[in-house]
């Protein structure tokens, strides 16, 4: 195995790459392979830190499902029964939306990533705010329409029904029971670690160093940075159906919930091998080669990942790579299955 990840990472043209693979509650694989820094050559370890990007969004929901069970949030009723001045452009939208549907990409509102990127000015609550002005394009719950403007705003509902920031309730409704200690929701923060990767692209068939980009601001989309030693622990609590080391933070049937098909995505696999894909809460869901499988990738400038659950094998696989938008561990993680 050692000899085709080594062997990826030069075809492929990545810096490095992390892996870990928990089977039947057991980390059996925890490893680095390549460069965390080429310029000064650094290895990647399985403690080095990576920006995860949108795998962040299943800390999200899990955060909320916290709240849900502990009767402060209902998932089928409206947003602005919690947050009285939310409105969305349609008034019919406004009234209906529900924290499922801003998690499950059926809102109606397309991306509109422009009205965040590179936006280091406003504050969580002012884009919320905003959303009233962005125009739909599609009737609440009739599109899978994939959008990070959804999952910031459950991180501010989240915000508002703790009282304090998304990054201190899922510290410690998430991140401390599981022991994931040195993960983080900021590459600023991360920078000041002793194991980081930077982050590279590929431009003109060579590889390129690219600055770290800052989305604080839409850290319930996909600001958290980890290791896939940590990540393990996320994965265990996800194949154990919300208990961690014999202590339960969600029940079972939540955590089922969250892997259930709540929309298609209407797009068609091109493989016979995996079936067309649904979204759950914070999850993509299909079944590859007749098993259910559970997934989310992540990108952002610099890094890719990918998160594998197979929760009937009781397998899970994370896969941190230091380029940009490689197809990397989506090979990696099908060859390990």
């Amino acid at each position: 195995f050692d000899t085709l990840a080594n062997k990826a990472l030069e075809d492929w043209m990545v810096p490095g790459m992390g892996i870990a693979v928990v089977y039947k509650g057991e980390l059996i694989l925890s490893k680095g392979y390549g460069n965390r820094d080429r310029a000064n050559n650094l290895p990647v370890t399985q403690n080095t830190l990576f920006a995860i990007g949108s795998s962040t969004k299943a800390f999200t929901t899990f955060t909320l499902g916290t709240l849900a069970s502990e009767g402060k949030m209902e998932w089928e009723e409206p947003v602005k029964d919690y947050l009285p001045e939310f409105r969305m452009h349609e008034p019919y939208v406004t009234r209906k939306i529900t924290p499922v549907d801003l998690v499950t990409h059926r809102s109606g509102l397309p991306r509109h990533d422009l009205v965040w990127y590179g936006n280091q000015d406003a504050s969580r609550k002012e884009l919320v705010r905003d959303l009233r002005h962005l125009p739909l394009s599609a009737d609440l719950r009739q599109k899978f329409q994939y959008n990070n403007l959804m999952y910031l705003t459950a991180g501010f509902l989240t915000e508002q029904l703790t009282g304090e920031s998304w990054e201190d309730a899922v510290r410690k409704r998430v991140l401390e029971p599981l022991e994931m200690e040195r993960t983080n929701f900021s590459v600023t923060t991360s920078q000041k670690d002793d194991d980081f990767a930077k982050g590279y692209k590929e431009e003109d068939d060579t590889i390129k160093p690219i600055p770290f980009r800052s989305i604080n601001v839409m850290g319930p989309a996909g600001s958290i940075n980890s290791s896939v030693e940590e990540m393990s622990h996320w994965m265990k609590i996800q194949l154990n159906r919300g208990t961690y080391k014999g202590k339960s933070l969600v029940s079972p049937s939540l955590v089922e919930m969250m892997h259930q098909p709540h929309m298609v995505t209407g797009g068609s696999s091109v493989h016979q091998e995996i079936s067309d894909a649904s979204y759950g809460l914070g999850w993509f869901i299909d079944n590859y080669r007749g098993h259910k499988r559970v997934y989310h990738g992540g990108n952002i400038d610099g890094f890719s990942a990918l998160v594998t659950l197979f929760p009937d094998d009781d397998l899970g696989i994370v896969i941190l790579t230091n380029k940009n938008g490689t197809g990397l561990p989506s090979v990696m993680d099908k060859h390990i299955a």
